[in-house]
C-alpha cells in the first residue's frame, strides 16, 4: 500500500510538473476521461475567469464558478509548478536509490517539505 500511495504522489507531482497545460486547462475536480479536461477558455465565457495568462486556474470544487487560485500574482504559478518538479525530482531520487537515507514516508516527506535557500538569500519551504 505505501508503494501505490508513493507513485501516485509521485505521478500527482509529475503531472502538475511537467504534463498539465496551464494555458489552456483549469484544475479541477470535474475533470475525468469521460467528461475531458475544463477549459479556461470555456470558464471565462461562463464565470468571468480570467484568460489572458499563463496563471494558474483552480476551479472550487463545491462553487464551481469560483477561481481559488485568482489571488496569486503571476509570477507564483512559476514557482509552485518547479515546486511540484522539485518534489518529484526528490521522490524519484529515492525510488531509484540515489538518495539512500531516507528510510521511509515520513522522511520523504519531510525531505519535500524542508526549507530551501533562494538565490535572494531568504528561506522558504519546499
Amino acid at each position: 500500500q505505501d508503494l501505490s500511495l508513493a507513485i501516485l504522489l509521485a505521478s500527482f507531482f509529475r503531472y502538475y510538473a511537467y504534463e498539465f497545460n496551464y494555458k489552456r486547462h483549469v484544475v479541477s475536480l470535474h475533470s475525468t476521461a469521460a467528461r475531458g479536461m475544463v477549459e479556461r477558455e470555456v470558464k471565462a465565457e461562463l464565470d468571468g475567469w480570467r484568460n489572458y495568462s499563463a496563471a494558474l486556474t483552480i476551479e472550487d470544487p463545491f462553487e464551481t464558478f469560483y477561481d481559488v487560485a485568482h489571488v496569486l500574482r503571476g509570477g507564483y504559478y512559476h514557482r509552485i509548478r518547479r515546486e511540484f518538479a522539485v518534489a518529484y525530482s526528490k521522490i524519484a531520487d529515492v525510488a531509484s536509490d540515489k538518495k539512500k537515507d531516507i528510510k521511509g514516508g515520513s522522511d520523504l516527506i519531510d525531505w519535500i517539505c524542508e526549507a530551501v535557500e533562494e538565490e535572494s538569500g531568504t528561506t522558504t519551504t519546499s
